[in-house]
């Protein structure tokens, strides 16, 4: 693979996050990764190409960007259980679902929260369908499955897909929400409980998939004429990932694509649906000023707390102090968040400023030729 320049401009900071379970990869060459049974080397998700530079490294991981589409995404990946065993079942991602679940200590859900969230997202919704505002609702990679269980508070017949057991556990504990096991590309359209959804909302989900145009393709044939895709990716053009690299966290090791609008909105069009609704969204005040605590992967961070190990940084004394402050007040970084992500003119509603750390963008189905 031809080496090109990194495309937000600059050098990427020369610091190397390696994670744990994968040393007994790291001796080897591209070529001897490629034959091993371990990984897959794949072509562009979106247009097929096989040509591609590369323009960073997470761990044994190379990110390339396609020479034809010039979409960036992991050439060399590991296939989904094989990176479970390896990397996750060593960070345990989903620790406080699991100790909330072990010790008896899930808390319900506020009432008076619930009914807000669900009328916000009524709301939103019904400015897309045609519909009276309720109908089926899907959400793929359903989570702890809170958007459920809003969406059936709202009037909804809601249904959630999720692969992990400690995930559907949690959504039965904490919000009485039965979510369907397994992974939704396995799912044939004939095995969901309705045959047609008014939304189906993904949320986090493409940017893990070997093929992100097969699985929304999947959803234009589960989706009803004048039914629309709710769509939440990572952000590739954010400013802080610009600052960070491959140190922020969007570049995780389970993140294998990495859309800017450009590129999502190809992928959807191909998909057979028209975009109606795009925005950039969550402002990390922690990321905008490079805190570590914040900036490095989730789990490479929990796993660096846990050893008390260190991945060095230009300004330590930022680590340190935030980590003391956040520990100190847990809610801070959440008031923060919170604050900012109330802006409208930053938070909703604008596309294009590279502030957000999340593309958000609606879709509906296109109507066949000669459909009335």
């Amino acid at each position: 693979m031809a080496s090109t320049r990194w495309p937000w401009g600059g050098a990427p900071p020369p610091i190397k996050v390696e994670l744990p379970g994968l040393e007994v990869y790291r001796g080897l060459s591209y070529e001897e990764l490629v034959r091993h049974p371990h990984f897959i080397e794949r072509p562009c998700p979106l247009c097929g190409s096989r040509e591609s530079g590369a323009i960073g490294q997470i761990d044994v991981f190379p990110i390339v960007r396609c020479a034809a589409c010039s979409f960036l995404y992991n050439k060399l990946i590991m296939p989904p259980h094989v990176l479970e065993a390896c990397v996750y079942s060593r960070l345990d991602p989903w620790a406080a679902e699991r100790a909330a679940l072990d010790h008896g200590i899930v808390q319900p859900a506020d009432p008076a929260m619930v009914r807000r969230s669900a009328r916000r997202l009524g709301r939103f919704y019904r400015r897309f369908l045609s519909t009276n505002g309720t109908g089926k609702f899907l959400d793929v990679g359903a989570g702890d499955g809170h958007l459920v269980y809003l969406m059936r508070v709202g009037g909804y017949d809601a249904y959630g897909v999720e692969m992990h057991d400690i995930r559907r556990r949690y959504a039965k504990a904490r919000f009485d929400v039965d979510l369907i096991p397994g992974l939704f590309e396995d799912f044939q359209p004939d095995q969901f409980p309705a045959p047609t959804f008014d939304v189906i909302h993904l949320s986090h989900v493409l940017e893990h998939l070997l093929d992100p145009l097969a699985c929304l393709r999947k959803c234009a044939a589960l989706c009803r004429k004048g039914g629309v895709i709710h769509v939440v990716v990572p952000n590739m053009a954010a400013w802080s990932l610009r600052r960070l690299g491959t140190l922020h966290y969007l570049f995780s090791p389970g993140h294998i694509n990495h859309f800017s609008f450009e590129h999502l909105e190809a992928l959807v069009r191909l998909a057979g649906f028209e975009v109606r609704y795009k925005t950039e969204r969550r402002i990390c005040l922690t990321n905008l000023c490079q805190a570590p605590l914040m900036c490095k992967y989730p789990e490479v961070r929990m796993y660096r707390l846990v050893n008390h190990t260190r991945v060095p940084w230009p300004s330590p004394w930022i680590d340190r102090w935030l980590l003391k402050l956040l520990n100190n007040f847990p809610r801070l970084n959440y008031a923060f968040d919170h604050v900012l992500n109330r802006i409208e003119p930053l938070s909703w509603g604008v596309a294009g400023c590279n502030i957000g750390e999340e593309l958000c963008l609606v879709a509906s189905r296109k109507r066949m030729q000669g459909s009335g």
